[in-house]
C-alpha cells in the first residue's frame, strides 16, 4: 500500500470510529433550504440508500419525488455503478453483498446505452456519500473507488458545459475535515449539504455559483 493509500485507510477507521460514537437526532431540513432549493431546481436526483451511520436520504427522495423529479439510486455492476430510477418504496430494494439496498429490475438509465439524454433529465444534482470531505471539495471514499469510476464516466458522457450538473457530497458536518490525502483520479466536490440542509461552499463552488447553483434555480434560468 502506498503512503497515500495508508493515510486514507488510517482515516476511514478513525471517521467509522467518530461516525459511531456521535448521535445525530432526527430531523429535516426546511423546505427552503439551500440543499431543497437545488433539488427543486434540477430535474434529475441522483441519490444513495443510507447505510452505517451514513446521514439519512429518505427525506431527499420523498421531497424529490413529491417535487415531480426523477430520483435514480446506485446498484453496483462488477467494478463500476448502474444507476436505476426508484418510485421511493422500500420494497422495491434489495441489499446487496456489502448490505447497501439497492433498486431491483431493469431501466438502468446510466450507463445503459452510454447514458444518452433521453433516459437522464437535467439539470441534474449528483448526491455522493463519503467516508470524509474537506472544504477544498476533496473526498474521500470507502475505498472501493465506485464513485470515482461513476463520476469520471458521468463527466465523460455528459460535459457540464453541455448538460448542466453538479456533485456535490452529503455529510455529516464532523465528516468534514481540513484537508485530505487525494490522488489524481479522486474528483472534487462542487458543494457540501448537511442534513440541516444547509450548505458548505468547497473551491469549486465559484463554478457552481456561475450557473446559479445557490439560487431559487440552481442550473440557470
Amino acid at each position: 500500500m502506498t503512503e497515500t493509500g495508508e493515510q486514507k485507510a488510517a482515516l476511514r477507521r478513525r471517521m467509522k470510529m467518530l461516525l459511531a460514537e456521535t448521535e445525530h437526532p432526527a430531523g429535516s431540513p426546511d423546505p427552503e433550504s439551500p440543499l431543497f432549493s437545488a433539488i427543486t431546481g434540477c430535474a434529475s436526483v441522483f441519490s444513495f440508500a443510507s447505510v452505517n451511520g451514513e446521514p439519512d436520504t429518505a427525506v431527499i427522495a420523498a421531497f424529490a419525488l413529491a417535487q415531480g423529479k426523477t430520483l435514480l439510486l446506485p446498484r453496483i455492476n462488477g467494478r463500476n455503478l448502474d444507476f436505476l430510477p426508484w418510485n421511493g418504496r422500500p420494497d422495491t430494494l434489495q441489499k446487496n453483498r456489502f448490505g447497501i439496498p439497492e433498486p431491483t429490475g431493469g431501466g438502468v438509465c446510466f450507463p445503459a446505452a452510454h447514458g444518452t439524454p433521453q433516459n437522464i433529465r437535467f439539470p441534474a444534482l449528483v448526491l455522493v456519500p463519503g467516508a470524509a470531505f474537506s472544504r477544498r471539495g476533496e473526498r474521500l471514499g470507502r475505498g472501493g473507488g465506485y464513485y470515482d469510476r461513476f463520476l469520471a464516466d458521468f463527466a465523460r458522457a455528459f460535459p457540464a458545459e453541455t448538460f448542466p450538473w453538479k456533485a456535490a457530497g452529503y455529510c455529516f458536518a464532523e465528516q468534514i475535515v481540513g484537508t485530505l490525502p487525494v490522488e489524481a483520479h479522486d474528483r472534487r466536490m462542487d458543494c457540501l449539504f448537511l442534513p440541516d440542509g444547509s450548505m458548505i461552499e468547497t473551491e469549486n463552488s465559484s463554478t457552481a455559483r456561475s450557473s446559479n447553483f445557490y439560487g431559487r434555480n440552481p442550473f440557470g434560468d
